[in-house]
């Protein structure tokens, strides 16, 4: 659905495959500022194989252990929502790693909610991590183990702050009333499952 068309606006989507599940993917949307909306998307891209990975200041961090799946980024695609008409792309998908377990239902996710520090469900947004090892469940809680709960929060701070350094913002983006995005400033994770929704971005 095109428009509300906002300045800076980049939509990035990361593009995953799983041995027996297929592909999927989970939307982002960033601010470029003043970088073009390529270079965003590639800033984006390497910070978050970066955090998949555990390279750098993820070492810690590696969101692939914290979940345990086979799934890998098999590349990214992006589109400038700034303008009617606005550039497309496609960037390849990079080496990343698989974790060895798949067994809870694919459609259980982990669910990392993004906040902005603004009121309103139109501002904060929602990523759903699927096809988790059973290493992310407590047996005697029946909830996600809060040591994973806590590495995939700090990890999600860590992209927050390592994107921004690498220039693009990452926000929240919504269609409501006139269309308009908010910058993220921190991410909350907690030891609840979810389902995954599909809906349209």
């Amino acid at each position: 659905m095109p428009g509300p068309y906002v300045p800076n606006l980049v939509r990035v989507t990361v593009k995953w495959s799983h041995p027996l599940h297929g592909f999927s993917s989970n939307v982002f949307h960033v601010d470029r500022g003043a970088g073009s909306a390529q270079a965003a998307a590639q800033a984006f891209a390497d910070t978050f194989v970066a955090w998949w990975n555990g390279t750098g200041t993820f070492a810690m961090t590696p969101l692939f252990q914290q979940i345990e799946q086979s799934t890998k980024i098999v590349g990214f695609a992006w589109q400038d929502l700034g303008a009617p008409g606005g550039n497309v792309g496609d960037l390849p998908g990079p080496a990343t790693q698989g974790g060895a377990n798949d067994n809870l239902p694919p459609d259980l996710a982990v669910v990392i909610s993004w906040r902005t520090g603004i009121g309103g469900p139109s501002k904060r947004g929602r990523s759903y991590l699927g096809n988790l090892g059973l290493q992310v469940l407590n047996p005697a809680t029946g909830f996600i183990t809060a040591s994973r709960a806590l590495a995939i929060k700090q990890g999600a701070d860590t992209f927050i702050t390592e994107l921004a350094a690498a220039g693009p913002l990452l926000v929240v983006y919504s269609r409501v009333g006139v269309g308009g995005m908010a910058t993220i400033t921190n991410a909350r994770v907690d030891t609840h499952f979810d389902v995954q929704r599909r809906r349209g971005d």
